[in-house]
């Protein structure tokens, strides 16, 4: 029986393929989404070494941000986690299916035991193996980029949280500018009142807008810590290690240099610029 058996088997493997596939590996995700991000992508147990590098000076940056969040994002580590069950379905894909082994004890007639021991295969099963692995090499490719992809929907979501996290952090200080101004102005009318150089109703209407400048600045305030939250989610911070960091400032916008004459009625000349169907220029007399 096994002389049988193994030639069917080594048959079989010949003619169906014995190629070998890649297994899944976090190598694999990291080379991928690297080449997309065009920057090194760290390793997913690496987010200890990472968190403290980042946090080192209690500034973050948008790059920075991006790093933390590949290391340390328990979402993510997830998704890479899932690799490890298609690897182990592609090495059971790629194994032989255990033999049926029957064990006979007879007794002769000389006075003894015979034993008899009988191996079966089965031939389909054998011939079926290159199409698990087919199968299984499929859902392995499957797992790698569904964690490449994961990989870079969460440096694209990081980055635009952090820049959102800015945006609420410039809005928080300009609206704290405009409640001093108005917190001096109210304060300025209330001297002026006192003098009897107002009326009520001037003072009133002060005092209405300081209001509306503290209620506008809460509501940023709101904005800017429901910001830091999301960002700490995708970071995976929490706790102390969340209000540890400060973003880094977005620094000044890019001016764009305007030549002369290119937007219409900076200068009076702006007024005088030639109409169609010659029309004559109106006169809006002099300036105020």
């Amino acid at each position: 029986m096994r002389a049988f058996v193994v030639p069917v088997v080594f048959a079989a493997w010949c003619l169906t393929g014995c190629g070998t596939a890649d297994p899944p590996t976090v190598e694999q995700v990291e080379a991928r989404a690297s080449k997309r991000l065009d920057r090194a992508v760290p390793s997913g147990n690496s987010g200890a070494a990472v968190l403290d590098q980042v946090l080192a000076d209690d500034l973050l940056t948008a790059d920075e941000a991006t790093r933390l969040a590949l290391a340390n994002n328990q979402r993510l580590a997830a998704e890479l986690t899932d690799l490890e069950p298609a690897h182990a379905d592609l090495i059971r894909a790629s194994l032989l299916p255990n033999p049926v082994v029957d064990a006979e004890l007879q007794s002769i007639e000389s006075g003894g035991h015979l034993v008899e021991l009988a191996a079966a295969q089965s031939f389909i099963d054998v011939l079926l193996i290159p199409r698990r692995r087919q199968v299984a090499s499929a859902r392995a490719e499957e797992a790698v980029s569904r964690a490449t992809a994961t990989v870079l929907d969460l440096a694209g979501e990081t980055r635009m949280a952090f820049r959102d996290l800015q945006a609420s952090a410039a809005r928080v200080a300009l609206h704290r500018t405009m409640v001093e101004s108005a917190a001096l102005a109210f304060e300025g009318a209330q001297r002026l009142y006192d003098a009897g150089n107002i009326v009520e109703l001037d003072l009133l209407r002060e005092q209405a807008r300081l209001g509306d400048a503290r209620c506008a600045l809460t509501s940023a305030e709101v904005s800017l810590r429901m910001e830091r939250e999301n960002l700490n989610q995708l970071l995976g911070l929490w706790g102390p290690l969340g209000e540890r960091w400060q973003p880094a400032s977005q620094g000044p916008l890019p001016t764009a240099d305007l030549g002369e004459g290119s937007v219409r009625g900076r200068t009076t000349g702006g007024w005088h610029e030639p109409r169609p169907g010659n029309q004559a220029p109106r006169d809006h007399g002099p300036w105020p």
